[in-house]
């Protein structure tokens, strides 16, 4: 074998072999950096997202307090009048902005204003004069659809509020008919989505599912690997400029 053949083997080996393990794995590096930014973004979003619902159910619970130490309430309840009960719930509903109440009363029957998909639940039991239990108060102070708009724009995720296999209200309606697990990656549109989420009380009991969907990582290289990219060009380069310098004095 000729000397050329020799120094060229050498330098495939010696340079451009290490340098090609090195930009593997800073390409695997980088992908894993900007896959745990993606992920760390989403955890941060779904805190958000459980801390409004906590919020919500907070602002449910002073709303059911207020309605149910209501004097006049009382007085309807113990008279049991359904006209009456009816119309003083609505106007303490109203007043304390619940969009939807709903009062169930031993003996009496239910009671219930507000319609459609509540979310964030408060309850409370009611007490008579006697210190006997009497009902069951229900408030919420917001929708699944306002719920889900208002995580959308804190948080910059596609948000699924859904109640056992029916969807609620999506922000992506793609979504509205895949069944989506509680974490992981989601093919939705032609588009992979990560996602994540939580549990909560439903209003008519049972739980409500919570899922926040995020892209899951554009197609092409990232901004780090780019970089990696472009070292390993230089390096090459350089390494090219240095191996024909050394091959043209050799000669």
């Amino acid at each position: 074998m000729s000397f050329r053949n020799r120094l060229t083997i050498f330098f495939i080996v010696l340079v451009i072999l290490p340098m090609v393990v090195v930009a593997t794995v800073g390409f695997v590096l980088a992908a894993d950096s900007e896959q745990g930014k993606r992920d760390a973004r989403l955890f941060e979003a779904q805190r958000s997202a459980s801390g409004l619902f906590r919020e919500f159910q907070d602002r449910a619970e002073a709303a059911a307090r207020q309605i149910g130490q209501d004097r006049r309430l009382s007085a309807a309840i113990a008279a049991g009048e359904r006209g009456p009960i009816q119309a003083r719930l609505t106007t303490l509903a109203s007043d304390a902005r619940a969009v939807r109440s709903l009062m169930t009363l031993d003996g009496a029957g239910r009671f219930e204003t507000g319609r459609g998909q509540a979310l964030a639940p408060a309850r409370t039991r009611l007490i008579d004069a006697k210190g006997a239990s009497a009902g069951m108060l229900t408030v919420s102070v917001i929708s699944a659809k306002d719920y889900a708009l208002l995580v959308d724009r804190v948080t910059g995720t596609e948000v699924v509020v859904a109640s056992g296999t029916e969807t609620v209200f999506s922000t992506l309606p793609a979504a509205g008919a895949k069944k989506l697990p509680s974490k992981g990656e989601v093919e939705i549109g032609g588009r992979t989505l990560r996602l994540t989420g939580f549990d909560g009380p439903a209003f008519d009991g049972g739980r409500v599912t919570v899922r926040l969907l995020a892209q899951a990582g554009e197609g092409g290289l990232s901004g780090a690997a780019l970089e990696v990219l472009a070292i390993l060009i230089a390096a090459l380069i350089a390494a090219f400029a240095f191996a024909l310098t050394v091959s043209r004095s050799l000669q």
